[in-house]
């Protein structure tokens, strides 16, 4: 059953132009295009090689929408500095000039207890470098 439902998919709406609309000029993620036509994310992405569409590398999908940057809050609609997250960016940037690592970084704020943007509970090497190449730009 799969098979047939597969073929009509590849057949009446996963056409080579409707796949290049949707993923290169529209930007749309596989899980996007997807939903979209009721279909597996794998069955898209095959459809997409077999029409020759060229497939994006993993994590460049500059799409998707990210919060407020770490050291930075809105109040009354105006994004202003947050001071606590400024005083800890000094911090991970202190650590680093100390020679610690990214990962290092991360486990140091984690076990003493500093929230991440999200109140989530984990540091992670990725974020501190963000945090600290973002931190290079703005000062």
């Amino acid at each position: 059953m799969a098979n047939i439902i597969d073929f009509f998919h590849e057949r009446e709406v996963l056409t080579r132009d409707f796949l290049h609309q949707k993923y290169t000029l529209e930007g749309l993620s596989c899980a996007e295009i997807s939903k979209l036509v009721a279909s597996s994310r794998t069955t898209i992405l095959k459809r997409l090689k077999e029409c020759g569409v060229p497939i994006r590398k993993v994590g460049t999908n500059q799409r998707r929408k990210r919060g407020i940057a770490f050291g930075q809050k809105i109040v009354d609609r105006k994004l202003k500095a947050d001071k606590k997250e400024q005083e800890l960016i000094r911090k991970i940037s202190e650590l680093r000039n100390c020679g610690y690592s990214y990962n290092s970084i991360a486990s140091i704020l984690t076990s003493m207890g500093f929230k991440t943007k999200n109140k989530g509970g984990k540091w992670h090497g990725k974020t501190v470098y963000c945090i600290i190449q973002r931190n290079k730009i703005i000062s």
